[in-house]
């Protein structure tokens, strides 16, 4: 059987995919390298999987809060989330996070879902540049909190660097 990307991204067995196989890369990249190298890989996963979304699905308003809940809708299918703003910039709250696998637990200070950082980060990014009304020129993304790594859900912070 061959599907598409298109047909691929669309599908539920993508982040099946990638929850049963994340654990296992994770693994393989900490047997090689340092905790700040494979969390910078896994960001830059996050990253490049961003700029293929896009291919794909472009938000037609700049409502960071709306394009959130869609993306995650589309992305990853019906998930208990919340999105928070802050002064510099806004937190992306996962209940059930769509990387993360509460029966496996982690052994190092790496987080599963740090590539979410790394997607938005780009995203947002790539997004704000072509339209001044996000009000933000360049964000950056980090995962604080996360399932695989003990807490009860996964937090993403976005900081906002550069204002329009």
């Amino acid at each position: 059987m061959n599907l598409d990307r298109k047909k691929l991204l669309k599908s539920k067995v993508l982040v099946d995919l990638l929850k049963l196989n994340f654990p296992a890369l994770i693994s393989i990249l900490l047997r090689d390298y340092d905790n700040k190298t494979v969390r910078q890989v896994l960001k830059n996963i996050g990253s490049d999987m961003a700029e293929s979304w896009l291919q794909y699905f472009r938000p037609k308003g700049y409502n960071v809060k709306l394009i959130l809940k869609v993306n995650t809708k589309k992305t990853f299918g019906k998930l208990k989330m919340q999105v928070k703003k802050h002064d510099d910039g806004f937190s992306l709250i996962f209940y059930e996070c769509p990387l993360c696998r509460r029966d496996i637990e982690i052994k190092s200070e790496v987080p599963y879902c740090i590539s979410i950082s790394g997607f938005y980060e780009r995203y947002f990014n790539i997004l704000a540049s072509e339209n001044d009304k996000f009000g933000f020129k360049k964000i950056e993304g980090t995962t604080i909190k996360s399932i695989s790594g003990g807490n009860n859900y996964c937090e993403h912070y976005f900081k906002i660097i550069e204002k329009y």
